[in-house]
C-alpha cells in the first residue's frame, strides 16, 4: 500500500510540473503559473516529509532539511549582499512570488533544501546504504555535491533565460560564471559536514518497502528529463544534452537495481 500511494502521488506531481506550469502560463498568466510552482513545491516537501519521516525517523529528517535550508539561505544571503560563493548577482521582481529574507526569495532556499535531499537519496544508487546505516563518508557527500551541481548546470540556464536573477558578469556557459558552480558543490559540501557534526556519519534508515530507497532518485532522474524540451525550447543545447544524458544514468541505474537484479 506504501508504495502504491507514494508512486501514485510522484506521478501526478511529475505530470503537473511537466503539463501545468506552461499550460497557466500561456492561457492565465504569469502569476497563475507560479501559484502552481509554489504549490507544486509544497507538495514535493510533504511527500519528501512523508518519505524521510518513515525512512530516517522525524528528528532526523527535519535536522537534515532544515540545515539545508538554513544553510542555503545563509548562503546564497552573502551571494545577494558581498558576491561570496557564486559571484555577484541579485533576483528581479519576477524571481519568485515568496517574500523574500535579505534580498533571497524563500521559494529558493526551499527548492534547494529539496534537491540536496533529493541528490542524498540519489547517492544511494551508487553508494548503497550497509547494514540498514547510511555513511556520510567523503565520496558520499562528495558524489551528493555533484548530483546537485550537474543540476544546477541544467536549470540555472532556464532561469537566467528567463529574467528571474541577472549576473553582474555574465559567463560564457549561457550567461552563468563558472563560479557560480564552484559555488554550489561547496555549499552542498558545507552542509552535509554540518548535518554530519550535528548527527554522526552513520544514519540508520528503515525500509518499509524495495522500492522505497529510489524515490528521490526517481524524482531527481525524471526532474532531468523534463528539463531536456524545456531547454529545447530555449535553444540551451548543452544543458538540454546534460538533462538527458543525466536523466539516463540515473533511470538507468534504477533500473539495473530494481529490475535486473
Amino acid at each position: 500500500m506504501w508504495d502504491i500511494w507514494f508512486s501514485g502521488v510522484l506521478i501526478l506531481l511529475i505530470l503537473s510540473v511537466i503539463f501545468g506550469y506552461r499550460f497557466l502560463e500561456h492561457r492565465v498568466g504569469y502569476r497563475a503559473a507560479e501559484r502552481l510552482r509554489i504549490g507544486q513545491m509544497a507538495a514535493f516537501l510533504i511527500l519528501f516529509s512523508v518519505h524521510g519521516g518513515t525512512l530516517l525517523g522525524g528528528s532526523v529528517f527535519a535536522g537534515l532539511l532544515g540545515t539545508a535550508f538554513a544553510g542555503t539561505l545563509l548562503i546564497e544571503w552573502t551571494g545577494v549582499r558581498w558576491g561570496w560563493f557564486f559571484g555577484r548577482y541579485r533576483y528581479t521582481d519576477t524571481a519568485c512570488i515568496l517574500p523574500a529574507v535579505g534580498g533571497v526569495p524563500l521559494c529558493y532556499p526551499i527548492a534547494w533544501a529539496g534537491l540536496i535531499y533529493a541528490g542524498f537519496w540519489t547517492s544511494l544508487l551508487w553508494l548503497p546504504p550497509s547494514g540498514g546505516v547510511v555513511h556520510l563518508s567523503v565520496p558520499f557527500i562528495g558524489l551528493t555535491a555533484l548530483e546537485v551541481t550537474v543540476l544546477d548546470f541544467i536549470l540555472d540556464p532556464i532561469a537566467v533565460d528567463e529574467g528571474r536573477w541577472v549576473w553582474q558578469r555574465q559567463g560564457r556557459y549561457y550567461g552563468v560564471p563558472w563560479t557560480n558552480f564552484a559555488g554550489w558543490f561547496s555549499t552542498v559540501v558545507v552542509i552535509l559536514l554540518a548535518v554530519r557534526w550535528e548527527m554522526g556519519s552513520r544514519l540508520a534508515i528503515h525500509t518499509p518497502s524495495h522500492w522505497a530507497l529510489i524515490y528521490p532518485g526517481l524524482g531527481y532522474g525524471l526532474l532531468a528529463a523534463i528539463t531536456v524540451r524545456v531547454c529545447r525550447e530555449r535553444q540551451l543545447k548543452i544543458p538540454a544534452w546534460l538533462g538527458g544524458a543525466t536523466a539516463l544514468l540515473t533511470l538507468g541505474r534504477i533500473v539495473w537495481l530494481q529490475i535486473l537484479p
